[in-house]
């Protein structure tokens, strides 16, 4: 039963693919809604629900897509990447710097290491930073001085 299921979520998001591989997008909007209202818990939805948005140039509702979807897995790669990519668009560039280190670190495609690393390098020169900002350790020391100081 549970295979079955399985297969079906599978071939459900071969479709959604498919559709927006050949730019149905107003089909594939109405499959991932369907889709998520059966596994709300399936970041690869999430990832192709942001797609959508991406394409329909909807960043502000891709942005919180992928918010939820790092919500079920923050090192998912595919959410990872496409959040570096809206905040390259919005011209956030350590944003953009941050999540495609995130995508970098979790990513298993030496294809895609080296065309990540080009664009973190490209980020980088083109815009003048010179190091990606750990946002867990800023998080980190906030939480330090705030208990420390009171602040």
């Amino acid at each position: 039963m549970k295979n079955d299921i399985d297969l079906l979520k599978k071939q459900l998001k071969g479709n959604i693919q498919k559709l927006i591989d050949s730019g149905d997008l107003k089909d594939a909007r109405q499959l991932i809604d369907q889709y998520k209202d059966i596994d709300s818990d399936d970041a690869e939805a999430y990832s192709m629900d942001a797609v959508i948005l991406i394409m329909e140039n909807k960043f502000d509702e891709a942005e919180e897509v992928l918010r939820e979807g790092l919500d079920i897995d923050e090192n998912n790669f595919d959410l990872n990447y496409n959040f570096g990519y809206v905040y390259k668009q919005n011209q956030n560039f350590e944003e953009a710097l941050w999540y495609y280190k995130k995508a970098l670190d979790n990513c298993s495609n030496k294809n895609m290491v080296s065309d990540i690393d080009k664009i973190i390098r490209k980020i980088k020169s083109e815009h003048n930073i010179s190091a990606i900002v750990d946002k867990k350790k800023i998080v980190f020391l906030i939480r330090v001085m705030t208990s420390l100081y009171g602040i």
